[in-house]
């Protein structure tokens, strides 16, 4: 199934260069749902950080080219997980894209 996708290089560099600055994060929404073969379309890049509420800020160099590691790994960029995400959806009311993510 081909994907169709916003271009992926912005979303790559500027995840890779959060984790470099050690700001962990992930793609997650239609990418995690595209990288799953559930859908063929993502509309946009739902990238999601964990770092400190209230931090005086983070410095990133967004020209990085850091790899941002091994794990969920889809077109070079770490994803969500499914479980994570299926809840996600129920919060925001979209049912139908939880159901997807607990096949």
């Amino acid at each position: 199934m081909a994907v169709t996708t916003p271009p992926l290089e912005p979303v790559r560099t500027l995840q890779a260069a959060l984790i470099s600055g050690g700001v962990p994060c992930v793609v997650g929404g239609s990418a995690l749902l595209a990288a799953r073969g559930l859908i063929e379309r993502v509309n946009d890049w739902d990238l999601v950080v964990d770092a400190e509420r209230g931090s005086d800020g983070v410095r990133v160099d967004v020209s990085t080219t850091a790899e941002p590691g091994a794990f969920g790994l889809w077109h070079g960029m770490r994803l969500g997980r499914a479980d994570e995400w299926a809840h996600a959806y129920r919060a925001m009311g979209r049912e139908s894209r939880a159901a997807l993510l607990a096949t």
